[in-house]
């Protein structure tokens, strides 16, 4: 047999070589290919939040303070040349048009004149003609996402504003802690808990305006120790975190028996998101009581729904005539839709709790966005 040269054997061995590699490339990139189309159908619409983080996994804080002070500065540069005055220049609208902005949050003062409202990302608000119109009050502090606010029960100038949107939507933010206005938004000073990232609820001791709790979800897209509930004894000098479930579960609600403050209900939300996967809903989600002002925590049972992933969001409200009585507004998880599950009461302080809807009206009416709750106080 003729043996083929040593020249031809290496050149054929080279071609088999590039062969093999451009095949290897071509199915590496293929698969890669089908990847990204199989990440394109199913992953959640999370490019809200990931072009704004980038190249990180958390929008920068500092980056809005930062934006702040620049705006301020051009402010001061322009009030310093001369221009045309408003009254002669001509505007029109150009947008964008898309984009709709959230009410979070509302506190009403007493007699109900004095309002003030939180928004998605537009900061706090103020009308003092019982909404007709309206005021920005925060709009030279970093604190833009807002997830709650409370009035002090004794001076409605006092009132406290929890940062961050609490709710699991892809078009929200995270905040920077808890702010106190002293003099009905003139200015405020931060209280801390920056690392909460969201905070869902603030709530007063009605009979001790030192003794505050804070509902905090954690961030968005990430797990970790800083959600749960939070107390402080001293007006939000100092906190401590009095109850958590785990690094996925915050706490979402939070509400004081308003005539034994001692005793609180506290409602816990299983959520986190990924870039690929979203979950609002699991075992953590659950109703809590605490009888020592929310040094400690008991979670409750007698009729509720089970930890299960079929429990989501829970909101909670105490009759005010007759504080025994608590309601729990609880969602579905995914499987059923995050639709209602049911409005549960309980009638001697949730020892015992009764399902009280009945059809299909309650469980409808959320329309796929039962997580999505506003903050009354």
């Amino acid at each position: 047999m003729r043996r083929l040269p040593h020249s031809t054997v290496l050149a054929v061995t080279g071609i088999a070589l590039a062969l093999a590699t451009a095949m290897v490339l071509h199915l590496r990139i293929e698969s890669n290919e089908r990847a990204h189309e199989r990440l394109e159908r199913t992953a959640p619409d999370d490019w809200f939040h990931a072009q704004r983080a980038f190249p990180g996994d958390e929008v920068p804080q500092g980056k809005f303070q930062a934006a702040l002070e620049q705006v301020m500065t051009e402010r001061q540069v322009e009030a310093l040349a001369p221009t045309a005055s408003a009254a002669s220049l001509t505007w029109q609208p150009v947008g964008p048009y898309n984009i709709g902005g959230r009410v979070t949050a509302l506190a009403v003062a007493p007699g109900g004149s004095t309002v003030y409202l939180g928004s998605a990302n537009g900061g706090v608000l103020k009308s003092t003609d019982s909404g007709v119109t309206w005021a920005p009050v925060s709009d030279r502090y970093s604190f833009f996402s807002i997830g709650a606010l409370a009035i002090h029960p004794a001076d409605p100038a006092i009132v406290y504003c929890g940062t961050g949107e609490a709710n699991g939507s892809v078009d929200s933010y995270d905040g920077n802690g808890l702010w106190r206005t002293t003099n009905g938004g003139l200015s405020w000073q931060s209280l801390g808990l920056a690392t909460t990232g969201r905070i869902a609820t603030v709530a007063i001791d009605p009979a001790n305006a030192s003794h505050l709790l804070v509902a905090a979800m954690g961030r968005q897209f990430s797990t970790g120790p800083d959600r749960g509930l939070y107390r402080s004894l001293d007006g939000g000098v100092t906190w401590a975190k009095t109850l958590f479930v785990n690094d996925s579960t915050g706490v979402c609600d939070v509400v004081f028996n308003p005539q034994h403050p001692e005793t609180v209900f506290a409602a816990t939300w299983e959520r986190v998101r990924r870039y690929t996967y979203r979950r609002a809903f699991g075992p953590g989600c659950g109703v809590w009581r605490s009888v020592n002002g929310g040094a400690s925590w008991t979670r409750l049972a007698g009729g509720l729904p089970g930890p299960s992933d079929n429990v989501g969001r829970i909101a909670l409200a105490v009759a005010p005539s007759r504080p025994s009585t608590v309601y729990a507004q609880v969602i579905t998880g995914v499987s059923s839709g995050y639709v209602g599950e049911g409005l549960y009461r309980t009638t001697d302080g949730g020892s015992t709790w009764v399902r009280r809807d009945a059809g299909t009206l309650f469980r409808d009416s959320f329309g796929g966005f039962g997580w999505y709750f506003g903050e009354i106080a």
